[in-house]
């Protein structure tokens, strides 16, 4: 996903097998494309904000595997979430990027 390969330092990679397509930033995931299933990506998000999150969008699920309190499956082909999915993507990455150790955050952010 373009989205995806555009933030800086992201990488791409396949730990899991060959139809999961993982992004991550300081050896950490922010998004998981299932290539096998059109239009789904999964990223981390917020916990505070994913039942209302669920609840407002239908394109919007509990991933398989993961944490459902801090992971989203969303659609990207139901109406109406195209124009949400940049700002996502985003967000997931800078949770990620967040979640890093201090000395770790410095090397990506300057």
């Amino acid at each position: 996903m373009d989205l995806c390969e555009m933030l800086p330092y992201a990488e791409e990679c396949f730990p899991f097998n060959k139809q999961t397509l993982v992004y991550k930033v300081g050896e950490k995931m922010f998004a998981l494309i299932p290539l096998e299933k059109n239009g789904i990506i999964i990223l981390k998000h917020s916990s505070e904000s994913i039942e209302e999150l669920k609840e407002s969008h239908h394109g919007i699920s509990e991933p398989a595997y993961l944490s459902k309190n801090h992971w989203i499956q969303i659609d990207t082909e139901y109406n109406g979430l195209q124009r949400h999915i940049k700002d996502w993507v985003e967000m997931s990455y800078n949770l990620v990027l967040a979640g890093l150790p201090k000395k770790e955050q410095q090397k990506y952010l300057g």
